[in-house]
């Protein structure tokens, strides 16, 4: 894990995730930004000086960020959203109504529009891209990413 809690709120001054879930989120970024940079990041980070050292912190951070409003905005769909199993497959349905007598739940027929949600949600591309911007703002005059883009 490149950086810590008290990195995020003192130096980055961080406000989105809290510091319980910091260290979960802090080490996926951690993760992704050394797989971005192929490695290079965590075989040199004992050589980097202040300066480099504080735009990686910053880069992990950003990256903790993003990764905990893509969970905030998955946790959202699901939450708004009922499952039914298609074919084997589970699908989104939104519900229109909750009853709570009876239990009774009301689904609307908005399957295309709970369908481009969902498909945004988990476009692992889009988010990789998002991911791969966050470090080129962050490290991308360091270089460390002209090293990773050759």
């Amino acid at each position: 894990m490149f950086a810590d809690y008290a990195f995020y709120k003192d130096k980055y001054y961080g406000n989105v995730i809290s510091e319980e879930d910091f260290p979960r989120l802090s080490e996926r970024a951690s993760d992704k930004l050394d797989y971005i940079c192929m490695n290079r990041i965590s075989e040199r980070f004992s050589e980097f000086d202040e300066t480099l050292l504080a735009k990686v912190k910053k880069a992990v951070c950003r990256l903790a960020e993003v990764m905990k409003d893509i969970e905030d905005a998955e946790k959202a769909y699901r939450d708004s959203v009922g499952f039914e199993t298609v074919n084997g497959a589970m699908r989104g349905k939104t519900i229109s109504s909750i009853s709570a007598g009876a239990e009774s739940i009301t689904y609307s027929n908005a399957s295309a529009q709970t369908s481009m949600v969902a498909a945004t949600l988990t476009d692992k591309k889009a988010q990789d891209s998002l991911m791969f911007e966050v470090v080129r703002d962050y490290i991308g005059s360091t270089g460390l990413m002209s090293q990773v883009l050759r």
